[in-house]
């Protein structure tokens, strides 16, 4: 059923079919997929879209924690840690710039960023 949803959403990306909401889709089809290399492709490509074209606006929150648990599975935590935090970087005021600060922040503690196999095998 998920190969159904998949070729529809690629066929409305196509047609340009209110695009936001098909890369979403799209990307959460693949999640299911378990497929996060290209859930993460496609969710990473629709932020820096939207980012792109709009530096100001408020990008729904939905999709970073989307980017984060892909980057998460594919064991990039210092990126997961980034767009898990994201939210805390909106600023109050509408005239700022909400784009999240580039860090290299190591995870604060093993078992909350480490892999599931990590943490299995250190118990």
């Amino acid at each position: 059923m998920l190969t159904y949803a998949k070729e529809w959403f690629l066929l409305a990306k196509q047609k340009e079919t209110d695009a936001e909401k098909v890369s979403f889709g799209l990307a959460l089809v693949q999640v299911k997929q378990l497929n996060f290399e290209g859930a993460l492709r496609e969710i990473d490509e629709l932020i820096l879209k939207l980012e792109k074209a709009d530096p100001r606006r408020k990008i729904d929150m939905t999709y970073y924690y989307l980017r984060a648990l892909c980057y998460k599975k594919l064991e990039q935590f210092d990126r997961a840690k980034t767009d898990y935090e994201y939210p805390s970087y909106y600023p109050d005021s509408s005239s700022a710039t909400p784009n999240p600060p580039t860090t290299t922040a190591s995870p604060t503690s093993s078992s909350q960023w480490s892999s599931p196999r990590a943490a299995a095998t250190s118990k």
